[in-house]
This record gives C-alpha cells, sequence and structure tokens, in this order.
C-alpha cells in the first residue's frame, strides 16, 4: 500500500518456534494505529475461501473432516476468546438479522480476501449497520486435517521364516496415515469512517500429528490465533506460562 487515504502499513515479521510450521504471522500496522483507538470493534461472520476445507479422501479413525460453518465458528470462537482475555480495546462478534446488512457484511468481507482493502463506501455502511468505529474482517484460507498423499495407505509387509523343513512367507497389511493439521487464515481491522487498514495480518501453521505430544486440531488453532494476536496493535502481552 502506498501513501493517501489507505496509509502507509508497517511491515513486520514474527518469528515461529522451531518445528514443521513456516516462520510466521506475517503482519503490518498503520502509524494511525499507534495514535486512535476506537471505542469497540465488531467482528464481522467469518468468510472461508475455497478450498479452504482439505479434501483428504480419507482420515484416520477418531478424526473428522470439519463442515465450512464448524470451521467458521472454530476460528471466530478460538479469536474472540483470546482478544477478550488479552485485547485493550472491546472486541464483539455481531449478528446480522437484516437480509441487507448481513449482505453488506459478507461483501466487506469478500472484498478484503479478494483484494486486502475494503471500499470506504462500504465500510462506513457496515460501520453504521453495527454501531462500532472499526471493523474486524476473517478470512480461513486453510482449516482441517489432511492425510499425507491423500488418504489412508494400505502397506504390504513381507517376511520369510522357517517351520521345519520348509521356508514360509508371510504377508501383511498395515493401514499408514500422517496426518498434519491446518489453521491457515488472517485478519484486518479496517476503520469505518474512511476505510483505512489499521492492521492486516496472516498466520500459517501446519503441524504433524504426533500423539505422544498431544498435538491436536484444537492445538494448532490455538498456537495460530495466540501468534496472530501477538501482532494485534492493542494486544496485552500473552500471560507468563506457569513453570
Amino acid at each position: 500500500m502506498g501513501k493517501g487515504r489507505k496509509g502507509v502499513l508497517a511491515a513486520g515479521i514474527l518469528l515461529a518456534a522451531a518445528g514443521c510450521a513456516p516462520a510466521g504471522p506475517e503482519y503490518r500496522i498503520s502509524p494511525d494505529a499507534l495514535t486512535w483507538r476506537p471505542g469497540w470493534i465488531a467482528v464481522l461472520p467469518v468468510i472461508l475461501a475455497g478450498g479452504a476445507i482439505p479434501s483428504s479422501a480419507s482420515l484416520p479413525e477418531g478424526l473428522v473432516k470439519p463442515k465450512p460453518e464448524e470451521a467458521a465458528r472454530n476460528i471466530s470462537e478460538a479469536l474472540l476468546a483470546s482478544c477478550a482475555a488479552r485485547s485493550q480495546v472491546s472486541v464483539r462478534a455481531v449478528a446480522f438479522t437484516g437480509s441487507a446488512s448481513g449482505s453488506r457484511a459478507e461483501k466487506a468481507t469478500g472484498q478484503y480476501m479478494d483484494s486486502r482493502m475494503i471500499d470506504p463506501t462500504l465500510s462506513a455502511k457496515v460501520g453504521a449497520d453495527t454501531g462500532a468505529e472499526a471493523l474486524m474482517v476473517i478470512a480461513v484460507l486453510r482449516y482441517g486435517p489432511e492425510v499425507e498423499g491423500g488418504g489412508v495407505q494400505s502397506i504390504k509387509q513381507g517376511a520369510n521364516t522357517r517351520v521345519g523343513a520348509s521356508q514360509m512367507s508371510i504377508s501383511t497389511s498395515v493401514a499408514r496415515a500422517v496426518t498434519w493439521f491446518n489453521a491457515q487464515f488472517r485478519c484486518a481491522l479496517v476503520r469505518v469512517s474512511d476505510g483505512a487498514v489499521l492492521w492486516d495480518a496472516s498466520v500459517r501453521k501446519r503441524q504433524k500429528r504426533v500423539t505422544l505430544m498431544n498435538v491436536t486440531q484444537e492445538s494448532v488453532l490455538q498456537e495460530a490465533v495466540e501468534e496472530i494476536v501477538d501482532t494485534f496493535p492493542w494486544a496485552k502481552p500473552r500471560p507468563a506460562e506457569p513453570r
């Protein structure tokens, strides 16, 4: 983004902890976010990109592919819970009962999904619908478990053994599934008065399922949420972990 109505966003990267996930999240913060603070922030309904839910043909027992509405709800609830604990500004989800206001909110999030910008006229209208001075939009790019190679694979294993004077071959089949958990999404804070994007952040977590280390879809989502909230302009530091 260049100078002008949208402002200048300062870029930064927080390095992720060592592991399978790439470095992140990536974020940009406008200088306005350092001098201006909204009374409260309205969180718009989450939107999912096409193909956001991995299309694994099969998953190991106990894992279920999330439905789009479930993925949207899980991410929204996790973000709201983290903001409730750490944000110095009230962040609240809003429900749209009217078709016109709901359509405007969906259009605003769709614009952000496509261009990472929102038309200022539209943001002002959504602001009037919600009564908030700023909007938080959330776009989900990837969420849910997937199996490496597309599904659970059956692998044949063979061994030779001798029984008495006879040589025998024994063949068995075992199921193999390397499962990865995904949580990839991006968020933005938009000022309703002029459509300025004050904060824009994206995070991608992709971690291998490790039962002994208790790596789950929920733990990967929570880690992604905390990392992205770390970059929020008015976030308090994470509480110290007990030793």
